[in-house]
């Protein structure tokens, strides 16, 4: 299956692909990725979000990703109201674009990310960088996070790491048979 896994932060989208035909990740292939940057139009948001959906719509067209993974922070509350937003907006035009494509989505949370790429849930930037290097062979710079989270997302998808959503549902039935397996009390009312 074609993956197409993106790193959306507030000012940049991280990006990457494989395609099913490419050996995996591990083995040291990897079809393309990088960092979409939009130009910079200050407060223009319209623009800004034209530019990025016209993006992923070429980007799905030239991908066709049977599943599109991506970075889901929106249970991390920004330290930055606006750049907090623009995450946000950012996130909403994946979910929008992939819905439009009929493309399934897979969400992780940013430290389910760092956890599955060092072992650690709260990696700096500079730890995530130095990992996708090492463990790829790349030589990215810690300007380049955004492209090695988008990396690492990819590889999570590659290698079926649950999702959010597949983590959730999962909880909820092992709580769920927590509960049946109690001994269950006779009630007098």
């Amino acid at each position: 299956m074609n993956i197409l896994a993106l790193d959306p932060s507030s000012t940049a989208i991280g990006w990457a692909y494989h395609v099913k035909s490419s050996p995996p990740l591990a083995g040291g292939t990897l079809c393309e990725s990088g960092v979409f940057r939009p130009p910079d139009v200050a407060d223009r948001l319209d623009t800004t979000l034209t530019w990025l959906n016209d993006w992923f719509d070429a980007a799905i067209s030239d991908c066709i990703p049977g599943v599109i993974a991506y970075e889901d922070s929106s249970a991390v509350m920004a330290r930055n109201q606006m750049r907090g937003a623009r995450q946000m907006e950012n996130t909403a035009l994946i979910r929008l674009v992939a819905g439009r494509h009929g493309v399934p989505l897979v969400r992780y949370a940013p430290n389910g990310i760092k956890k599955y790429a060092t072992g650690n849930g709260h990696a700096t930037k500079r730890q995530m960088v130095d990992a996708c290097n090492r463990t790829f062979g790349l030589s990215l710079s810690e300007a380049d996070h955004d492209q090695a989270d988008a990396i690492w997302i990819m590889d999570m998808a590659i290698n079926d790491v649950p999702g959010m959503d597949q983590n959730m549902a999962a909880r909820k039935a092992k709580k769920k048979r927590a509960q049946s397996r109690k001994k269950k009390e006779p009630r007098l009312f």
